[in-house]
């Protein structure tokens, strides 16, 4: 599908819908979790799990937060609260205490819970204990699909309409940790808890302005993988085969000159010769 001028970008999500250009593709509490979380772990030690929060608001807010998990191992949560100004960013270190005999191998998913007056936001984790699952070097995958492009828009008139992308990332061994891009705006309607080893989806949209990001997926061994997406891709392809097209018909072209010049000095050499008559006159 080509470019859209001044659509309505709809996707679907947990709770219904989503309008890309009503919305944007931020979120205005966004929670992370940081490379340095430690999502694998063995009995009787003390993981910490690091949660950005960031506040993408023009206004201040002030936020508390509250963990909770699955199997009872949280130990301690701080800060509880934070007042963020505009584009401000805090971390909150979730420290567990990780029971158990070191035969046991068991998973714990960790929420955190960043509310205001009005809203409230959250970020899953898985947490590995005694995971076995300690020794990968397999890359996350990243696949996409672009659900509109850019290939029939004007570079003067890329203002005028958007392209976006549905991205798929999956890493089935160590599990996901993060995916981030380069403009940032890949969002995930349907959240997804960090450290999960299913498919994960999410979006990208963007003006034909900004034709190409990249997507860049960390799993929990720090693998990391990246996919550049171009808007303009298919067009690319287009000019190739218009490129080649074009050399094709300028051989044939060319040798059809050829021909035609050897064909020419052919059939000059093969005509008869005339001479003209001379009358001798005697003295």
């Amino acid at each position: 599908m080509n470019g859209i001028k001044n659509a309505n970008l709809i996707f679907p999500t947990e709770s219904g819908y989503y309008n890309v250009n009503s919305g944007g593709a931020y979120e205005s509490v966004s929670i992370e979790v940081g490379l340095a979380s430690e999502l694998q772990t063995f009995p009787n030690q003390r993981p910490k799990i690091y949660f950005e929060v960031t506040n993408n608001r023009t206004q201040s807010i002030l936020l508390l937060f509250k963990c909770e998990d699955t199997k009872g191992i949280l130990f301690t949560t701080w800060p509880l609260k934070a007042w963020l100004g505009a584009g401000e960013k805090t971390v909150v270190t979730v420290t567990l205490w990780a029971r158990g005999s070191v035969d046991m191998d068991y998973q714990d998913q960790v929420t955190l819970h960043a509310i205001s007056v009005s809203s409230k936001w959250e970020k899953s984790v898985i947490v590995y204990v005694n995971s076995q699952k300690l020794s990968e070097y397999t890359q996350p995958s990243i696949t996409y699909d672009l659900v509109n492009d850019c290939y029939k828009v004007l570079v003067g008139s890329c203002q005028d309409a958007t392209w976006s992308a549905e991205i798929v990332v999956q890493d089935p061994d160590s599990g996901l940790l993060r995916v981030t891009s380069d403009p940032q705006g890949v969002y995930f309607p349907f959240k997804y808890a960090t450290g999960t080893q299913n498919l994960v989806k999410g979006y990208y949209s963007a003006s034909c302005c900004q034709s190409r990001v990249k997507i860049m997926a960390t799993d929990l061994k720090m693998n990391i993988s990246t996919r550049e997406i171009s808007a303009y891709e298919l067009k690319i392809w287009v000019i190739a085969v218009i490129v080649i097209s074009s050399i094709v018909f300028l051989a044939l072209i060319i040798g059809l000159v050829v021909w035609i010049v050897i064909k020419k000095q052919k059939v000059s050499v093969d005509l008869p010769v005339y001479r003209g008559s001379r009358t001798n006159t005697s003295p």
